[in-house]
């Protein structure tokens, strides 16, 4: 497989392109998350419900970021040991 990355065409492993896969979802989510979570608090001044529902949904949202953030250092780490690997050859 090839991935393309500045211009140039490299040959990318099936193990390289999911890493990378997981690296942009999980920080896609853990972006969506974040912005959810500002502008539902944000609002929260505005409409006192939505300030019960941000404080009942934090800790739920909280959980998920920590797994996101888990799963992106767990990509981070692997995509490492990949290029290390892959640069010795």
């Amino acid at each position: 497989m090839s991935v393309v990355r500045n211009g140039e065409v490299r040959s990318a492993s099936r193990s390289q392109i999911l890493v990378r896969s997981a690296l942009k979802l999980a920080w896609g989510l853990l972006s969506g998350f974040s912005v959810g979570m500002v502008a539902t608090l944000g609002l929260a001044r505005w409409v006192p419900v939505l300030g019960d529902v941000a404080i009942a949904a934090f800790g739920m949202v909280f959980i998920i970021a920590q797994v996101l953030i888990v799963v992106w250092v767990m990509s981070v780490v692997a995509w490492v040991v990949i290029t290390v690997r892959s640069v010795k050859r």
